[in-house]
């Protein structure tokens, strides 16, 4: 990859088809996301950029996966909150369990 070139969604759509994926910079004010997680959070080109925030776009203006600063992270509100699924409940009652054991 040339120096000067940035990551895109259609990378990670190639290696992670099916699913939707969100990395963040260590910074944590860049996020880097596939196709799913902008088509689920309605993200299209006639999406205009959150207040000091940016929504990356590739020549055409469609969404190019690379989403700057938290009010344009807030677009994607949509992801489910883990505490709340039966599966992180699963963990936690595990680990509890695991810990009373010693």
């Amino acid at each position: 990859m040339p120096a000067d070139e940035q990551p895109t969604a259609d990378w990670l759509d190639a290696v992670v088809p099916h699913h939707p994926v969100m990395l963040s910079r260590m910074d944590m004010h860049t996020w880097w996301v596939n196709s799913h997680v902008l088509e689920a959070a309605g993200i299209t080109a006639e999406t205009a950029d959150p207040p000091n925030s940016h929504i990356g776009r590739d020549e055409s203006g469609r969404p190019n996966g690379l989403l700057s600063e938290w009010n344009a992270l807030a677009l994607i509100n949509y992801i489910p909150n883990p505490a709340r699924t039966p599966y992180r409940r699963g963990c936690r009652m595990l680990s509890w369990r695991l810990t009373r054991w010693g």
